[in-house]
């Protein structure tokens, strides 16, 4: 199964990270493992001792015994397996946010570059349809994988101790149960990232489409963009299709194998039985350690399709983690001293993409308290000169000098903090006014925000509404027109220290 045990190892190794803050956890989560192991290799030896030595040699005391005992362990490992469940739900869910919340810090810091060519929806897919099959691999990991895992190594011991000339036979299971998994696996694990791939695919199309619903009703799209869904939803059925298929073949390919041997270690187990080499005991021993043999690899094999589809979000997510910021900070960066006393550009190149320059040997300067305008024909490179100012890129040539400093040695954080930027597409939170013009200044009162909000000229409008301050803009400020979300972006660029810059 070099499939399933590769698509294994990935999901693993995706996870190991967030498994060591909780080393002790994990520790007693084993410890309580072993217990219900050793309990449920416990019952089917039980029947060795109770044929031979309670009902053939009839001794009652014995019976009463062994029963007594196998009763008080039923108690204490279903006391254990309750405060396992929680334990393994609390790490599990612990291990989850630890993920979710590593994606999210390093969308934070990874470069403006990446969300250029990045789409919208292919990056919620990994927030939710791929740490969800992560999740669901990770809730079936106990009961489908570990602890079936666990007692077929105590079955496989046991089935040794009791007859090593049946046991010999009986590890015709792993050819037999193997083989067919080793060939589908790996079909099934590209299989499974391929669905992820369409699954993202979709999402982003979905997400596009509700976002362009003015521009789709303004030209009549709405049936064209119903036949390119239909289109791609077509295309993730039939991936979705391969997938449950080849997942299914891992199972079945397994379990024919189990099913042919059980009949045949039944026969040899009953004709030595019968020939007197080993008792009735050891026989209904030997059977029921080989039926949970079966039972807990066709529990594995069970699991290996959620492991495939896991392993290929957790191939997604690591992806993602994997991107590195093009921007990054210097480490000997210094914050700005003060207000910039002029920003500079010298003999600046630059280019989105490597093949077109957008800006080529560029060089002028803006003193303090300066009003400009950038004006030139649309990609003439106006915006791109904010850009690099607030360095959402590098130059690929010259130097962007602010305060008679390149921006590449100031920190990140004190460059930014020294502008008040008011962009051509004015994004609001879904939050209040109150604060989406607290955005320019996070710890401003209610009188700075008021004043922030006189000086755009839209404080008679905020006042005149319900709520006031505290009415709720609505996904990207949908509930303002497209002139009170340019001033609401306005009122929040002022709330900066006097002197700052100012980029609109």
């Amino acid at each position: 199964m070099s499939g399933g045990a590769g698509a294994l190892g990935g999901l693993l190794k995706g996870i190991i990270g967030s498994l060591r803050p909780y080393r002790g956890h994990v520790l007693l989560l084993g410890v309580l493992l072993l217990l219900e192991m050793a309990f449920q290799a416990s019952i089917p030896i039980s029947f060795k001792f109770l044929l031979d030595r309670g009902v053939v040699a009839r001794d009652l005391r014995f019976l009463v015994g062994l029963l007594s005992g196998l009763g008080v362990a039923t108690v204490v490992v279903m006391a254990a397996g309750l405060f396992r469940d929680h334990l393994y739900a609390r790490l599990g869910s612990r291990v989850l946010a630890d993920i979710r919340s590593r994606m999210f810090r390093h969308l934070q810091f990874l470069s403006m570059s990446f969300y250029s060519r990045a789409q919208t929806g292919d990056v919620l897919s990994r927030f939710s349809a791929d740490l969800s099959a992560v999740e669901g691999a990770m809730a079936g990991a106990i009961s489908w994988g570990v602890l079936p895992g666990l007692d077929v190594l105590a079955s496989t011991v046991l089935l040794f101790w009791l007859d090593w000339r049946l046991a010999l036979a009986a590890m015709l299971i792993w050819p037999l149960c193997l083989g067919g998994p080793r060939v589908f696996a790996p079909r099934a694990s590209l299989a499974s990232y391929r669905l992820k791939q369409e699954e993202a695919q979709t999402l982003s199309a979905i997400q596009e489409n509700v976002a362009a619903q003015a521009v789709v009703k303004a030209f009549g799209l709405e049936r064209p963009s119903v036949a390119d869904f239909d289109r791609r939803n077509a295309a993730l059925a039939s991936s979705r299709v391969r997938f449950a298929f080849l997942s299914a073949m891992v199972e079945r390919s397994a379990a024919v194998g189990i099913y042919v041997l059980q009949v045949v270690i039944l026969g040899l187990g009953s004709y030595l039985a019968y020939e007197g080499q080993i008792t009735i005991g050891s026989l209904a021993a030997f059977q029921a350690l080989f039926l949970s043999l079966s039972y807990s690899l066709s529990y594995v094999t069970q699991y290996v399709p959620s492991v495939l589809l896991a392993s290929g979000g957790m191939r997604r997510i690591e992806e993602l983690l994997a991107e590195e910021p093009q921007v990054v900070e210097a480490p000997d960066a210094t914050p700005l001293a003060g207000p910039a006393r002029e920003v500079a550009f010298e003999d600046v190149v630059f280019s989105y993409g490597g093949e077109v320059r957008n800006l080529d040997d560029v060089t002028f300067r803006v003193p303090a308290g300066s009003s400009i305008a950038f004006v030139g024909s649309s990609g003439s490179g106006k915006s791109t000169v904010l850009n690099l100012v607030m360095r959402f890129y590098d130059p690929r040539a010259g130097a962007v000098v602010i305060g008679g400093r390149e921006v590449r040695g100031i920190s990140l954080e004190s460059l930014r903090a020294s502008f008040g930027v008011v962009f051509q597409e004015n994004f609001l939170f879904n939050t209040t006014l109150r604060e989406n013009i607290r955005v320019g200044k996070p710890g401003a009162t209610a009188a700075e925000v008021e004043a922030a909000a006189r000086a755009a000229e839209i404080h008679e409008f905020i006042v005149g509404l319900p709520h006031g301050y505290d009415t709720m803009v609505g996904e990207r400020g949908g509930r303002l027109s497209g002139g009170e979300r340019q001033r609401i972006a306005i009122a929040r660029a002022p709330a900066w220290p006097a002197g700052a810059p100012s980029c609109p």
